[in-house]
């Protein structure tokens, strides 16, 4: 069974709906019982000076989720000289600017955080950027589950929150502190985040570690969904897969918004689809180092009744966090030194 979030019980029907439903061969047991946990600290980020953000059209939102992905172990977009754009400098800026204009701002990693090669020297440092970011939760994509097991032990230890709904270690001295559903409370309303990793995501995945995790199926996933809904939740599933298939959720899973995971690709477009009982779900996507997406929400008791979709550019509008910068000439000054240490000595 995947890492227990919590013993605590979110409430009477998610604990009813989720431990009653099945499993089939080889699929993940059923969410553990939870309850919404209080929003974390987030890293200070007072020396910032906040920039201004646009107002959303539907004006003050419930809540806003801030969407990356696809980083692929980026820190930095070049080493260069002065300020850059697109890095988590940048981002870090950005973010703390949407904190300081709104409340329940919610900063979530659809997946592919690392580097595809583990021996890539950025993977290194890519979570400790984060952390210093504040992100409230990171998906474990197909860069990362790709990865031994042991390797992944060793850098998953810190903040923030790991979520890996629908993938799981077959070997318990293999499995993770990873989360089945992450929580948080937005606007007064409780918010259920959740993830899968579907269709292309397994794509030229290393056999020997396929063997050795096991895979929740569509329909269990869909099944755990509705017990969140039955418990008052909003819910947010993360797609770690393909465009058809992130689409097909959104009609058929009962979420209320799908992110497309699995992909470097950002984009405006803003999907309202028709999901089951006749409710809206909406499907956006934002991926790669120089655009976060911005989803703002106001709710209709456990739906989302608004929503506005948006991406902001991470260029010199926003303030720069050297914090990050000192991060990123740390991991320069390591790539230096083991350049040193493999070069031919003169003599």
């Amino acid at each position: 069974m995947l890492h227990q979030l919590s013993a605590n019980l979110l409430a009477a029907a998610l604990t009813a709906a989720l431990l009653t439903s099945g499993c089939g061969p080889g699929e993940a047991p059923p969410l553990p019982a939870t309850r919404p946990a209080a929003r974390r600290p987030q890293p200070p980020a007072s020396h910032l000076e906040p920039a201004p953000v646009r107002p959303f059209a539907m004006g003050r939102p419930d809540g806003v989720l801030l969407v990356t992905g696809g980083i692929h172990g980026m820190l930095e977009i070049c080493d260069c000289p002065g300020q850059m754009n697109a890095g988590l400098a940048r981002r870090s800026g950005l973010v703390a600017s949407y904190r300081a204009a709104f409340d329940g701002v919610f900063l979530l990693d659809t997946g592919d955080v690392f580097a595809l090669d583990a021996n890539d020297l950025r993977n290194r440092y890519i979570l400790r950027g984060y952390a210093r970011v504040g992100y409230d939760a990171v998906v474990l994509g197909h860069n990362e589950w790709s990865k031994p097991a042991g390797w992944l032990k060793d850098r998953l230890t810190a903040p923030p929150k790991y979520l890996s709904t629908t993938v799981g270690a077959k070997r318990p001295q293999d499995r993770l502190a990873v989360e089945r559903v992450v929580t948080a409370r937005l606007g007064g309303r409780s918010v259920a985040f959740v993830s899968h990793m579907a269709g292309r995501a397994w794509w030229f995945f290393p056999q020997k570690r396929l063997n050795e995790l096991k895979r929740q199926s569509d329909t269990q996933l869909y099944r755990d969904i509705a017990g969140l809904k039955a418990a008052g939740n909003v819910v947010v599933l993360v797609w770690h897969g393909g465009e058809p298939g992130a689409r097909k959720a959104a009609e058929q899973s009962g979420a209320d918004v799908v992110l497309r995971g699995h992909t470097t690709h950002a984009s405006p477009e803003f999907v309202r689809v028709a999901g089951p009982n006749g409710r809206t779900a909406y499907l956006a996507q934002a991926g790669g180092t120089e655009n976060v997406g911005a989803l703002a929400m106001k709710f209709d008791g456990a739906n989302v009744g608004a929503a506005e979709w948006r991406l902001e550019v991470t260029d010199g509008r926003w303030p720069y966090d050297q914090r990050l910068r000192d991060l990123f000439d740390q991991f320069i000054r390591e790539v230096n030194r083991r350049r040193s240490q493999t070069q031919p000595s003169p003599q």
